[in-house]
């Protein structure tokens, strides 16, 4: 071991522009390789493997539906069953279902409930938005008496509503999540309600969002710190530089290594930078 640890360094030393060439033309390589580092922050990435409860939980996905793809977005404002914000609910539900990824967006002015008698068929509560106080009450009364709306798409007391937004299932992953997201971000605040956002991709995205800025925030004070030590020991530019260059080098090649691999970037991986 000692012989070919000897004899690795010889060679080095005989081919100096050969190895900083080679070393060059895989850290461009791997560099190319990490932009198509997958990001995946599912929660499923948590769950231990061939457990037979995950077994379980996977055949309960595949008989009801998902959650992990509806957004709700909870907005106050003076009064949500009046004609001047149904209008602009109306014009919301529009802008959002626009966007590229958004399958379906249910809210009060586009909310279909079950009719009374014995047919019991869905129907629009709104055909169209009335201007008179009695149709807006008794559409309002309707909406307040179905026990399938309340704490869903309306408060009990009537004074918080909320938008559903039902994302396509192909667009359910971090980096078409997070555009969809930003769209809806701009769409909503073209209102002036008071927004709370909620659902499983907004938790998601939103924790990715924060997990890349505290790795960022960790890396600033970790460099400074390498580059104080590093000072404090060589007391030297040159012998600064070179084991800044290396630690670099090192997690290009790890995060390209990951992605040549089909490693994806996940909530167990993301410390990895930050480690190395």
């Amino acid at each position: 071991m000692r012989i070919l640890f000897k004899k690795s360094i010889n060679l080095i030393l005989d081919y100096p522009r050969w190895i900083i060439t080679g070393v060059s033309v895989i850290t461009l390589v791997m560099l190319v390789l990490v932009n198509q580092l997958k990001m995946n922050f599912s929660i499923e990435q948590l769950f231990a493997l061939n457990d037979p409860a995950v077994d379980k939980y996977f055949e309960f996905l595949e008989e009801f539906e998902r959650e992990d793809n509806l957004i709700l977005l909870l907005y106050e404002c003076d009064d949500p069953f009046s004609y001047h914000n149904l209008i602009l609910n109306q014009k919301l539900i529009q802008n959002f279902e626009s966007i590229i990824g958004v399958h379906k967006v249910t809210s009060l002015s586009n909310l279909e409930i079950f009719t009374d008698g014995d047919d019991e068929l869905l129907r629009p509560v709104y055909s169209y938005i009335p201007q008179s106080t009695d149709s807006l009450q008794e559409a309002k009364n309707r909406i307040l008496s179905s026990p399938l709306v309340q704490q869903t798409l309306i408060s009990n007391d009537g004074s918080l509503a909320s938008i559903a937004i039902e994302l396509d299932d192909a667009f359910n992953n971090h980096d078409l999540r997070e555009k969809i997201i930003n769209e809806i971000d701009i769409k909503q605040n073209t209102v002036d309600w008071t927004w709370h956002q909620a659902g499983i991709p907004i938790l998601r995205t939103r924790y990715v969002q924060l997990m890349v800025s505290d790795t960022i925030r960790f890396l600033i004070p970790v460099a400074l710190m390498i580059i104080i030590l590093f000072t404090v020991i060589f007391r030297s530019w040159p012998a600064l530089i070179i084991p800044m260059l290396i630690i670099i080098m090192v997690v290009i090649w790890t995060m390209g290594l990951m992605a040549a691999l089909n490693i994806d970037f996940n909530i167990m991986t993301y410390i990895i930078p930050t480690l190395l």
